[in-house]
């Protein structure tokens, strides 16, 4: 595995080596598909906003999608948009959850290494105040290092005869995070192990409407606190302030959010990012039973980290679960992720495991 030193040496004589002619070629090639990924992005965001416009009567929505937000080690530095219903729970209520998130990312380019596996605990509680209000607490247990996916990704890429990717340059069972910003300042999250993320507290409102009948449309305020262990999160508070919206058609749920997530410093662990972003989700629900749920939808965001050569501005995810009410108050779910080009500033694949406990 190449030292951050040999990295850095490599990664800068790569670029004084380029060819104009090739440069050019490059640089078309990523407007190419900048473009079809911002479309993408504007699409989700006009399916979320066309879910406002749908009436809908006043009856129970169905589970949700699963909250796992994005993954990608440098997406972990700061807060992101947590996929969720717009319905609120009853005042009184309480709901408990934990969602154990693992995920595999192999990305080498010229200014930016990306190599690392992580297991991540997230556990959340939420509490209805009544009128409409639901608060809800989130805390993050983050780990990260080299891991044990390496070999059985690379095995189902070859049973079924899929593209490798970068994954052939490197040694199953490597870590690295590391790349160079383009004022020349190198940086790197070189802390392996648990850490603590950063905990959040929300609120969400669900807006009225007359005549028993209601649109779900919620109004979202996340704040991200600065408790993170160093390298593992940010040291300001993040701002998540959106919509969320939720209609029926026939036998199909769908589920719609955007925001505009406004990050309170804009260099963390020597990596930088825009001051805000906006970030949504799209999902389809469909009840296969009272008990068994299964969902589809893109998450994805126009943001990302920046100054860094060859990386993407933004990212997007499709994503597969299925939920099961084993009970009246427990829940189980699974889900399986799957970025929508391949490093383009997201994890491989992620598998999540969740459980929930509500009164």
């Amino acid at each position: 595995m190449q030292s951050g030193r040999h990295f850095r040496a490599t990664a800068r004589g790569g670029r004084i080596a380029r060819l104009g002619a090739e440069a050019e070629n490059l640089a078309g090639l990523n407007m190419d598909i900048k473009r079809a990924e911002q479309k993408g992005f504007l699409l989700c965001y006009v399916l979320a906003l066309a879910l406002v416009a749908l009436p809908v009567a006043a009856q129970e929505m169905g589970r949700g999608p699963l909250g796992l937000t994005n993954q990608y080690p440098l997406a972990l530095l700061h807060a992101n948009i947590v996929p969720d219903s717009s319905k609120v729970i009853d005042g009184g209520r309480l709901e408990f959850g934990a969602i154990e998130g693992v995920a595999n990312t192999n990305a080498q380019r010229d200014g930016y290494q990306v190599d690392a596996e992580s297991w991540n605990t997230f556990t959340q509680a939420k509490v209805g105040l009544g009128g409409g209000v639901e608060l809800v607490g989130r805390l993050p247990l983050l780990w990260r290092g080299a891991g044990i996916l390496d070999g059985p990704i690379k095995g189902w890429h070859d049973l079924w005869d899929l593209p490798q990717g970068d994954r052939d340059r490197i040694d199953n069972g490597e870590y690295n995070i590391e790349g160079e910003r383009k004022d020349w300042r190198a940086f790197d999250l070189n802390k392996k192990g648990a850490g603590l993320g950063n905990a959040a507290l929300g609120l969400k409102y669900q807006l009225p409407f007359p005549d028993e009948k209601r649109i779900p449309v919620a109004l979202l305020a996340d704040f991200s606190l600065p408790t993170a262990t160093s390298q593992y999160g940010h040291g300001s508070v993040d701002s998540t302030l959106g919509v969320l919206a939720g209609t029926y058609v026939g036998d199909f749920i769908f589920y719609g959010g955007i925001a505009e997530v406004i990050y309170g410093e804009t260099e963390t662990a020597d990596v930088l990012f825009p001051r805000s972003q906006q970030q949504g989700f799209f999902y389809t629900e469909y009840r296969l039973s009272s008990a068994w749920s299964l969902l589809a939808g893109v998450y994805g965001s126009n943001g990302s980290i920046k100054d860094v050569a060859d990386h993407p501005s933004n990212w997007g995810y499709l994503d597969l679960s299925a939920r099961y009410q084993v009970t009246q108050v427990w829940g189980l779910d699974f889900l399986v992720r799957e970025d929508m080009a391949g490093q383009r500033g997201t994890t491989d694949v992620a598998f999540a495991l969740g459980v929930s406990y509500r009164t």
